[in-house]
């Protein structure tokens, strides 16, 4: 049986690529990439990534110096090769290729992620094949520009304690609205100690009105009753102590209730193949640099989602940039990038700054099923 060949010309978004590997058994690929340092460290890490997804793969690479070169190097493999792939990354260079298959009868193969579709062009015939089945998942966005996940929270805000607390936000949403605006953002009621490792928390309730008291204190009673946590009061003070370390987050950080609260609602969407919450990742594998965080990543039909989760109306021109940049860099331009906040945006031109990066915001108003299909609305409306 003849070995099966694909070119493939590296492109900075090279992971796409893996998918016609993989539906087609290829044994051999040959990389295409431009000379240079930063081309050399993108083929070494796609062949690692390549190795450990398809192990028995064969990888070589040809190295040109310009586009015109294309020509020279294919004609010396064009009695091997069996197909030519198409990044949607490509700009002219895709001409060439397109040009150079024809010519010398390679099959050209095109992905399209927005319907999972892999589109072969054998001469002039034209077959569509459904590749759902060959996932990409959030490691493999991940790695394709050499980063690598640092840490995420998802099995945090999984555990049946935190999902009994998410129950309850959207089984009482008015009194956790009520709690979460008097007691956690406003003033220093809610206090957290200084150092690090803290398991306990303060509440300064002298100042809290008399309704909010009366619904916090139905809530920390739940929360003891699911053993989640302990509390003590003593004349103006209730000190929380935490029994778990998804409760203890939720408390300490703004906003991780709403991370939890989307997580679940990802989860729940039947086409999502996967979701990872908290995720905090590292740029080029250098563990000694700052770590980047994106609050919901999700995959679905080979494209990565990409959601920040706002619990304010502070998410202006910085906090737009950082998601669009971070979306970018891990998706390519095929990502979809959404923002979920509890507020409007402080300054009305943040929302046309957010369409002009093709972002969408969605507020959640204290309904959990809204929430629900405006996150599914917002995820599938450009695969209609």
């Amino acid at each position: 049986m003849k070995r099966k060949v694909l070119y493939f010309y590296l492109t900075q978004y090279y992971l796409p690529a893996l998918i016609p590997l993989k539906f087609y058994k290829i044994d051999e690929v040959i990389i295409i990439r431009n000379r240079g340092e930063y081309y050399f460290d993108k083929y070494k890490d796609f062949k690692d990534l390549l190795e450990s997804e398809i192990p028995n793969i064969q990888v070589e690479q040809r190295v040109i110096d310009e586009i015109e070169d294309l020509n020279s190097v294919i004609d010396k493999d064009k009695n091997k090769v069996n197909f030519i792939y198409f990044s949607d990354e490509m700009g002219v260079e895709s001409f060439y290729l397109h040009e150079i298959a024809i010519q010398n009868f390679i099959t050209r193969v095109i992905i399209s992620q927005k319907s999972s579709k892999l589109i072969e062009f054998e001469n002039f015939k034209k077959k569509i094949y459904n590749v759902k089945d060959i996932a990409l998942n959030i490691d493999n966005f991940i790695e394709n520009f050499g980063g690598e996940i640092a840490a995420h929270n998802t099995e945090l805000f999984s555990t049946k304690k935190v999902n009994r607390f998410i129950d309850w936000i959207i089984a009482n949403p008015l009194k956790w609205s009520n709690m979460n605006v008097h007691l956690f953002k406003k003033g220093q009621k809610f206090v957290i100690p200084k150092f690090k490792d803290a398991n306990y928390s303060n509440i300064y309730f002298n100042k809290i009105q008399e309704n909010t008291r009366k619904y916090m204190y139905e809530f920390l009673y739940f929360l003891q009753e699911i053993e989640a946590i302990d509390f003590h009061q003593s004349k103006n003070r209730i000190k929380i102590v935490y029994k778990e370390q998804g409760i203890s987050n939720i408390f300490k950080k703004p906003g991780t209730w709403l991370e939890a609260l989307v997580l679940r609602v990802l989860k729940s969407i039947e086409n999502i193949d996967e979701v990872k919450a908290s995720v905090q990742f590292f740029w080029d594998g250098n563990l000694q640099k700052v770590r980047n965080e994106l609050d919901i990543l999700a995959v679905e039909d080979q494209q990565m989602i990409c959601i920040s989760c706002k619990d304010t109306n502070s998410y202006g021109k910085e906090a737009l940039n950082e998601l669009d940049v971070y979306s970018k860099k891990i998706g390519g331009r095929n990502v979809k990038k959404l923002l979920v906040a509890t507020e409007d945006p402080y300054y009305e031109f943040d929302l046309d700054r957010s369409r002009s990066m093709n972002i969408k915001i969605i507020k959640y108003e204290n309904d959990y099923g809204q929430l629900v299909s405006n996150l599914y609305n917002a995820i599938h409306q450009d695969n209609k």
